[in-house]
């Protein structure tokens, strides 16, 4: 069966090492982000990446290292995107037999990693790359008993309260929500409008021991970054939405920086994708109606 404990961590992609190093820059200029452990190529590992922490809330900065296989060039496809999302599980083998029960087709990444990690089709998952990983990060600073996140809210000036969400897109907002409540098993945590992207959307809980949430985004209009991203990419993770303290805060930091907002900043809080790496990162002081 299919027990997801907490998300590990996403990766976001860049196209070659110089970008993947500027992007770590990013992070830790931006938002104070905790490296704890740098990768690098080996055998089964065919990318150059950090691992770090911003709050709850585990990203990878990566690249790929050999440009000319399949897996590498599946990871070039989403240069400049969220490329995975890693889930925590109890053991391979239970989930990789009840996906393919259900007609799915994990892929093995490397036979030294069998009993580690899978990888899902993005085209049997809603386009999106789910790792699902029966280990701990190595180092990660969020096991340890004296870590928190409340620096980030305690002190950072983007005053961060806690992961709100992994926004994703889809085409289909219907059948996104079928494959999350079927497949995954997922609790369906309601059906909601998001005016001010021109979206319709749902929710739905995730994880026994650190949960969070995972928002479904469908556009409902044309000419929005939503239906643009659906209309290039078919869909996948399309931003990451963080609950802050206070909006206005959060943008005079952001654009004492030097980073452009999107849209009305005194609703959500939008990092223009092309000051971050062509990802999208939201921040809301509370769930908008």
């Amino acid at each position: 069966m299919f027990a997801p404990e907490k998300l590990l961590h996403m990766t976001h992609v860049a196209k070659d090492v110089s970008t993947r190093r500027a992007l770590e820059t990013f992070y830790l200029e931006i938002f104070g982000a905790q490296t704890y452990f740098e990768a690098r190529p080996m055998e089964g590992l065919d990318r150059d990446e950090t691992l770090i922490v911003i709050g709850e809330l585990g990203l990878i900065p990566q690249c790929t290292t050999d440009h000319e296989s399949e897996l590498g060039k599946l990871r070039d496809s989403y240069a400049g995107r969220f490329g995975q999302m890693a889930i925590k599980i109890p053991e391979v083998e239970s989930t990789e037999a009840h996906f393919r029960q259900l007609g799915l087709n994990p892929i093995l990444v490397h036979p030294n990693f069998k009993k580690v990690f899978f990888m899902t089709d993005p085209e049997e998952t809603l386009n999106i790359r789910f790792e699902m990983c029966a280990v701990e990060m190595p180092n990660d600073v969020r096991l340890r008993s004296s870590w928190s996140a409340g620096w980030w809210h305690d002190t950072h000036p983007l005053r961060i309260e806690k992961l709100g969400s992994i926004v994703t897109v889809t085409d289909n907002l219907e059948t996104a929500s079928r494959f999350y409540r079927d497949v995954f098993g997922l609790q369906h945590l309601g059906d909601f409008k998001v005016p001010e992207a021109g979206a319709l959307a749902a929710s739905f809980a995730i994880g026994s021991k650190v949960p969070f949430v995972i928002e479904v985004w469908q556009p409902a209009e044309d000419g929005t970054p939503v239906a643009d991203y659906v209309g290039k990419f078919g869909g996948g993770i399309y931003a990451v939405k963080f609950n802050v303290a206070s909006l206005s805060a959060a943008a005079g930091f952001l654009e004492s920086k030097g980073l452009r907002l999107v849209g009305d900043s005194t609703r959500r809080v939008v990092i223009d994708p092309r000051d971050s790496f062509g990802v999208t990162f939201m921040m809301v002081e509370q769930e908008l109606a």
